[in-house]
């Protein structure tokens, strides 16, 4: 079995550069409802079954790369959400909000999904998709890429590992 695990494309979104917590809820709010930057290319890997989450950034990356194929939505590969850790009318930088946001999903605070709800929720979709055995197109998110790797890895794929980053529009192929 084969995955291609692809990031989704540039988001046509400017984010401040400080802002209260209210602002930044906001933003990614905004973030999560924004189209992608259009990019010239498609891609063609030979497998029929493509996945990709809920938000709108992968459904139109999905449309650009693979324009004659349909895909199915699955909430499974949905990014993990980013919300502000407290209440602040102070403007604080963005990267402030960005690392208490991911610090949260590390402790697994209740006021965003944590680690345990992430990890659950890429075994279960590793899980179906071993048992379908087929190949696959999974496009998907930067953070929940990690996560997916992981459990993908824990179950005897092999894929370059890329560390902690993921470029806009970058495929990470996996196989057992």
């Amino acid at each position: 079995m084969k995955f291609y695990i692809i990031r989704h494309a540039k988001v046509n979104m400017q984010w401040p550069k400080r802002c209260t917590s209210d602002e930044f809820n906001q933003a990614c709010k905004k973030y999560d409802e924004a189209d992608i930057v259009v990019f010239q290319g498609t891609l063609g890997f030979p497998v029929s079954n493509m996945y990709t989450s809920e938000l709108i950034r992968t459904k139109q990356t999905a449309q650009q790369l693979f324009p004659l194929q349909s895909y199915q939505i699955d909430k499974r590969l949905n990014e993990v959400p980013l919300k502000a850790a407290f209440s602040s009318k102070i403007k604080l930088p963005l990267i402030f909000w960005n690392v208490l946001g991911r610090l949260q999903w590390l402790f697994n605070s209740s006021k965003q999904e944590g680690i345990k709800a992430s990890k659950e929720r890429a075994d279960d979709f590793c899980d179906d998709l071993i048992y379908k055995g087929e190949d696959a197109i999974l496009i998907t998110h930067g953070f929940f890429m990690l996560t997916l790797l992981k459990a993908l890895k824990k179950r005897g794929f092999i894929g370059k590992d890329n560390g902690f980053n993921f470029d806009n529009l970058q495929v990470i192929e996996v196989e057992k």
